[in-house]
């Protein structure tokens, strides 16, 4: 029996938008990144803030008191490869990412600065439900050509989660 595959795999994509210039306002896409590579894993992680007040007069501890929900953390690694001429090199790749984590020049033009609103887009995943912003990019830079041009650089992104509704 043949096994039948998809003719290509749907590629996780973060999606670049201008932040809102009101509250409740729409953020209209600005940049997007497919990744050459879909990332695994994939690490979310969700908190609920609770917070101890300490007594003298408790002979064990205190009832903690629910402060609130944390945002979401979606943490993964991105394989940056060059591809020839067919896309940004690995380079402009990495320093686009680095923008990301700076405001917009049209937020600071209207005295909210604030980076750009990530979406991440995969498939049915619930993440492509929420905004993010970029909170951490790492990049070790792993292979050079002779000439000392950049070929492959892995990045561990971080996004954060911006508590809006979509």
């Amino acid at each position: 029996m043949a096994r039948e595959f998809p003719a290509q795999a749907e590629r996780a994509t973060l999606l670049c938008h201008e932040p809102p210039t009101a509250p409740g306002g729409v953020a209209r896409q600005s940049d997007r990144m497919e990744l050459p590579f879909n990332p695994s894993p994939l690490s979310v992680v969700k908190r609920a803030k609770w917070e101890y007040h300490e007594s003298c007069y408790e002979p064990t501890a205190t009832a903690p008191e629910f402060i609130g929900p944390q945002p979401r953390e979606l943490t993964f690694q991105l394989l940056l490869v060059d591809q020839g001429n067919r896309q940004e090199s690995v380079d402009a790749q990495v320093e686009k990412l680095f923008s990301w984590c700076a405001p917009t020049k049209s937020s600071i033009s209207r005295k909210r600065p604030s980076p750009p609103w990530i979406r991440f887009s995969w498939g049915s995943l619930k993440l492509n439900e929420f905004w993010w912003f970029l909170n951490e990019v790492e990049v070790l830079y792993t292979r050079f050509s002779a000439a000392g041009d950049l070929q492959r650089a892995l990045c561990r992104l971080e996004l954060r989660e911006i508590g809006v509704s979509r």
